[in-house]
């Protein structure tokens, strides 16, 4: 008996969580790209329309440039780990650094869109801790002081 594919996105529902399972390899952009589409075209869509937490870097990679040959059309955004520890003697890659500062820069300013967006990031990227909006962002007030 055969199945017919069905659209990720007929499976979305407010405060139901979607599990994707046994997606054909190659085919997670797809699956991906889909859902962001459906999540964008709702009213009162988030300015973020999908976070997407992959095992590891290359995974990430791999699944954001499949989502560039599925959906070029969709902006797509990548939140890496750091590539050492808190108390290493070697410092993080300058390149990890602007990414993830770039990243979050251009979150701190996102209002609303219309247009889908997807933020790719990693388990540890994710257990990692950030900076606050207010710290990081250009033209942001600081907290105050207690005094």
């Amino acid at each position: 008996m055969a199945t017919t594919a069905k659209s990720p996105a007929e499976a979305l529902a407010p405060g139901r969580p979607v599990t994707l399972a046994n997606v054909a390899d190659g085919a997670e952009g797809l699956a991906v790209a889909d859902l962001a589409r459906a999540i964008a075209a709702k009213a009162k869509a988030p300015a973020t329309s999908l976070l997407v937490i992959c095992r590891d870097g290359p995974r990430m990679a791999q699944l954001s440039r499949a989502l560039e040959f599925f959906a070029p059309d969709i902006e797509r955004q990548e939140f890496p780990a750091w590539d050492c520890q808190p108390y290493d003697r070697v410092s993080p890659h300058p390149g990890i650094v602007a990414q993830r500062m770039t990243t979050l820069s251009r979150l701190s300013r996102l209002k609303g869109r219309e247009k889908p967006s997807i933020l790719f990031t990693t388990v540890n990227a994710v257990l990692q801790r950030v900076p606050a909006k207010a710290t990081g962002a250009p033209g942001a007030t600081p907290p105050a002081k207690a005094a």
